[in-house]
């Protein structure tokens, strides 16, 4: 009954209030060599989750967003750029990895966004004002 009603409200739209729930490093859950051991926020409206860490990399600071429905529905596109907006701001640009097949770890129903660093831009797009917009090269 729970996923109906959830499916239900996700349509319309409808979702409840963020609540963040910051973690301290010792209640981090899983183990030294688990990236969970790393989440510092975890944000809740009832039906999804997500957990945030931070990840230093060469281009500056990167935030892991780990996200999870509760019924363990899918989300759809819109419902990740909607999670983006309204826990990382309109201006954040986040990405969706699909690594190489050595490198999956597939071993939950979850989703992962990686919201780089304000100011930093990929260097392609679908947007006519960036890199490869358009067909510049047919093999």
């Amino acid at each position: 009954m729970m996923e109906v009603e959830e499916k239900r409200q996700r349509g319309r739209g409808q979702w409840r209030e963020w609540i963040k729930e910051p973690i301290a490093a010792h209640q981090a859950p899983g183990d030294e060599t688990n990236w969970t051991r790393d989440v510092h926020t975890v944000w809740k409206n009832g039906w999804l989750a997500v957990m945030v860490r931070t990840c230093k990399t060469e281009i500056g600071l990167v935030q892991h967003a780990t996200i999870r429905s509760t019924s363990g529905t899918d989300l759809t596109w819109k419902e990740k750029q909607r999670i983006k907006n309204e826990l990382f701001g309109p201006s954040a640009t986040a990405i969706e990895v699909f690594p190489a097949t050595d490198r999956l770890i597939d071993d939950a129903n979850l989703w992962h966004l990686w919201i780089l660093p304000l100011g930093f831009s990929l260097p392609f797009g679908l947007h006519h004002k960036e890199p490869c917009s358009f067909p510049h090269y047919r093999p």
